[in-house]
């Protein structure tokens, strides 16, 4: 898988760019995209917690 290539806090780094980039092009307010990307933080922040503790 691609992970393997990358740590964890790496991929899921680019993950949160990808979607930022995304909302870039959606219209969307700017509340509306911080909300979106701070439900993004958490959920891939919490991602790289559950995988560095099972390493």
């Amino acid at each position: 898988m691609f992970t393997q290539y990358l740590p964890p806090a790496r991929f899921w780094s680019l993950v949160e760019a990808i979607v930022a980039a995304v909302l870039i092009f959606l219209p969307v307010t700017a509340n509306q995209v911080a909300a979106i990307l701070a439900v993004v933080a958490v959920a891939t922040g919490e991602q790289v917690v559950r995988k560095v503790r099972a390493s």
